[in-house]
C-alpha cells in the first residue's frame, strides 16, 4: 500500500466498510489517490478524505451483528438447570413442586379474593339495602338467619321514617307451563320495590311490571328456557300453584343476564299479593308466619344503627 495514503482517514474508511465491499470500495479510491497525487501530492490527500466521508453511506457500512442476550441467558439457565434436576432430581422435585403449589395457592386465592370483593357490587343502592336477620341459640351456640316474621316489613316502614321502603320476599315451588314445556321451579313473590332496590336492568319489557297482579319477570336464563332467543314480552305463562289452582301471567319483562359475581337473583318473580293462589289462607298479619327475607331500604346508610336500636321491641313478638 502506498504510504503516502493517509493512515486515519483509511483507517476510519477500513473500519466502517463492509469487509465484502472493501477491496472494490477502496479500490476506486486509491486508484483516484494516484492520479490525483501525479499532479499534487497535498491535494490529493484532503481529496481522499473528502471521499472517505462521502463513501460513508449505508450501503458500504458494516453489518454488526446483534446477539440476543435475553435468549443466551435462558439457554444458560436452562442448561443450568437441566444439569441440576439430572444431578439432584429428588431435591428439584420437591422445589419444583413445591413452588408449583405456592403458585397454584396464590393464583386461587387471589380469583377467590376477586371474586367475592367483586360480589353484588353492581347494584347502584348496595350501601343503602339491609337483610333483617335473627339469632337464635342451636345447640348453645348462636346461629343467625335470614328469615323474619311476614309482616315485619310493613311494622317497620310505619315505624321508622328513616327507611325509604321495605321489601318481603318469599320463595315457592310452582309449577310452571308453556306449550308443551312445563318444569317444576322455585319462584320468587316479592314487593315491587325489589326491583328498585336492585339494579337488574330490563332485557325486554319494563320493570314496572311487577306492580301488576297477573304480570311476571323472568331472568334471560328462565326466558330461553321457555321461550328460546324471541322476545317473550307479552306471551303468557301459566303457573300451577297447587292442584286445581292455577293462574296465567302475561310476561311484563326480561332482566339481562346476571353478572357472574352475584349471590341476589331470581328466575321469576311474581308480586307478593299473589302468595294467596298458593295458600288461601295465608295472612300476612300472622307474626307466626315467616318470609325468607325482609329488606329494608335506608334513606342513609347511617341510619340503619337507629333502626336496629329501635327495632328490639319486636324481638319478643
Amino acid at each position: 500500500m502506498n504510504q503516502r495514503i493517509p493512515k486515519l482517514p483509511h483507517a476510519f474508511f477500513k473500519w466502517y466498510c463492509r469487509p465484502d465491499r472493501y477491496d472494490e470500495l477502496h479500490g476506486d479510491l486509491e486508484e483516484l489517490f494516484h492520479e490525483r497525487a501525479a499532479q499534487s501530492v497535498r491535494k490529493a490527500q484532503w481529496l481522499y478524505c473528502l471521499d472517505v466521508i462521502r463513501c460513508c453511506q449505508p450501503y458500504a457500512w458494516r453489518k454488526t451483528q446483534r446477539q440476543n442476550f435475553g435468549m443466551v441467558l435462558f439457554q444458560n439457565y436452562f442448561k443450568t438447570s437441566s444439569r441440576s434436576l439430572v444431578k439432584n432430581p429428588l431435591s428439584s422435585l420437591i422445589n419444583v413442586f413445591g413452588l408449583s403449589v405456592a403458585i397454584g395457592l396464590c393464583v386461587m386465592l387471589y380469583g377467590f379474593w376477586q371474586w367475592v370483593d367483586s360480589m353484588d357490587q353492581f347494584h347502584e343502592h348496595k350501601q343503602e339495602v339491609f337483610l333483617v336477620t335473627s339469632l337464635a341459640n342451636r345447640e348453645d351456640k348462636p346461629q343467625q338467619y335470614g328469615y323474619s316474621p311476614l309482616p315485619l316489613g310493613q311494622q317497620l316502614l310505619e315505624d321508622f321514617r328513616q327507611l325509604k321502603n321495605v321489601c318481603t320476599v318469599k320463595d315457592k315451588d310452582v309449577l310452571v307451563k308453556y306449550n308443551d314445556n312445563a318444569f317444576y321451579e322455585r319462584v320468587r313473590f316479592t314487593d315491587p320495590s325489589f326491583l328498585e332496590m336492585f339494579t337488574f336492568p330490563m332485557k325486554w319489557g319494563t320493570a314496572s311490571g311487577l306492580h301488576e297482579l297477573n304480570s311476571i319477570i323472568l331472568s334471560d336464563k328462565a326466558a330461553k328456557k321457555y321461550f328460546g332467543n324471541e322476545n317473550p314480552v307479552g306471551k303468557t305463562l301459566s303457573v300451577v300453584f297447587a292442584e286445581n289452582q292455577s293462574k296465567e301471567f302475561e310476561v311484563a319483562g326480561v332482566a339481562t343476564k346476571f353478572p357472574t359475581s352475584h349471590a341476589i337473583s331470581f328466575d321469576f318473580l311474581l308480586q307478593l299479593e299473589n302468595l294467596k293462589l298458593a295458600d288461601p289462607n295465608i295472612n300476612f298479619s300472622d307474626w307466626t308466619l315467616y318470609a325468607d327475607a325482609t329488606l329494608l331500604w335506608v334513606s342513609d346508610p347511617t341510619d340503619a344503627t337507629r333502626v336496629v336500636n329501635k327495632a328490639n321491641k319486636y324481638v319478643a313478638l
